[in-house]
């Protein structure tokens, strides 16, 4: 359910007052080996697609939203080989 309605869940915290720049991830599979992530921001998931495998019936998903994203590199909870990252992200330091 959260990953069909992230472009309506990131559209309304932007319409509400996030900053479309604000750190958002997606979480696939998590628990297991084929989990995958997306890291970029709220205004990114708004996007019709986001690059990274997602297939219909897929694993489900867990979108985060905000700092807490980059605590995911500090704390080594993710390993960078498998996730997707935007120019901003290396900008900002967040990958």
């Amino acid at each position: 359910m959260g990953l069909g309605s992230r472009q309506k869940l990131a559209a309304h915290l932007v319409e509400r007052g996030w900053n479309s720049s604000t750190p958002a991830a997606v979480l696939l599979a998590a628990a297991t080996p084929a989990a995958r992530t997306w890291i970029g921001t709220l205004g990114e998931l708004t996007a019709d697609r986001l690059d990274v495998d997602v297939a219909p019936g897929d694993a489900p998903g867990t979108i985060v939203v905000g700092q807490v994203v980059s605590l995911a590199y500090q704390l080594g909870a993710i390993e960078t080989a498998n996730v997707e990252q935007t120019d901003e992200d290396r900008q900002e330091g967040l990958a």
